[in-house]
């Protein structure tokens, strides 16, 4: 009897140079959670029709979905592809000479996003899932620890497929010691645990295609982005706009090593406006604090809800 440690696992994604058309391997490999899983399931219709007995027969086939969680830590060097899939493509350009380059994602008005093949190497096989597509990027920044990605990603269909000879990038991980939070333009110092939600409002499509696998994913709806930070209280400043419904500006700035010259590592989440939905007076830690929950909205001056900036040493996505 053959046994196999989830240890075993490998991870690895190549963009489809057809959209929706399986590659045959990766083109890169990125370390993943454990939590990370890509189920491809089967809906069974069940048969009601009567027949004068009461037991139940046996199901009809019915429609089959992909979905599943790609969780791992926050690395600039490896979130690149995942941002094109979630906002579309950046624009990007070489900073200073340098080998650092720096890539600005805003929201993609097209609802047909890149395609991505995911591979999976379970160890008893490898699975390979087509048109693979970042519904919802959740980032978390603990107080002592690595800043955590955790995607919500749809696909189309799992096949059989090859992990190829894994190369794994060198580490770009950002860690709590490189994470400012500004406010209004200002680091606060007094924020501890943090999460950004970033929903794109991706959906499977389906027709009638004469297959049980959806037509496409398509980003339709409407871009959500949320999120809640810990604070303690040194003013109520911030509170009394919460109470006003007056709105702020938010940035999560993550930084890591150097890349060349005064060029780091970094991913640089910015949203022009947000609204705060809850900022008690409340206990944190035995002292005076508040889990503040916060929403961010379109602006019209900058005319968006959401960029980041990415730099690493990739040239272009």
């Amino acid at each position: 009897m053959s046994l196999y440690s989830t240890e075993q696992r490998q991870f690895g994604i190549k963009k489809e140079s057809s959209r929706g058309t399986a590659e045959a391997a990766p083109a890169k490999w990125y370390p993943v959670d454990k939590d990370t899983s890509l189920d491809y399931k089967l809906n069974l219709i069940d048969d009601k029709a009567l027949r004068g007995i009461a037991e139940e027969f046996p199901p009809n086939l019915g429609t089959t979905m992909g979905s599943g969680k790609i969780k791992m830590p926050l690395d600039a060097q490896s979130i690149g592809e995942f941002l094109v899939s979630l906002l579309g493509a950046p624009t990007s350009a070489q900073q200073a000479a340098t080998i650092a380059y720096k890539h600005t994602f805003l929201r993609a008005t097209t609802i047909q996003r890149t395609g991505y093949t995911f591979f999976m190497d379970y160890g008893i096989s490898v699975k390979k899932y087509n048109l693979g597509t970042v519904k919802k990027l959740t980032l978390t920044g603990p107080t002592d620890g690595i800043v955590m990605a955790d995607m919500d990603v749809l696909f189309k269909t799992e096949a059989t497929g090859a992990i190829g000879t894994p190369a794994f990038p060198t580490n770009q991980y950002l860690g709590f010691n490189g994470v400012s939070v500004k406010i209004g333009g200002s680091i606060d110092s007094d924020i501890k645990d943090w999460t950004l939600n970033i929903d794109n409002g991706a959906a499977a499509h389906r027709t009638l295609s004469q297959s049980q696998d959806i037509s496409d994913i398509l980003v339709k709806g409407r871009m959500n982005i949320s999120g809640n930070f810990k604070i303690y209280f040194q003013s109520e400043t911030e509170r009394a706009k919460f109470l006003a419904g007056t709105s702020q500006n938010l940035r999560f700035l993550c930084e890591g090593a150097t890349i060349a010259s005064t060029y780091k590592y970094t991913v640089d989440v910015y949203l022009p406006k947000i609204y705060y939905k809850a900022y008690p007076l409340a206990d944190l830690d035995g002292l005076l604090g508040a889990t503040v929950e916060f929403d961010a909205k379109y602006d019209t001056s900058t005319t968006k809800a959401i960029s980041v900036d990415l730099t690493n040493a990739d040239v272009s996505y």
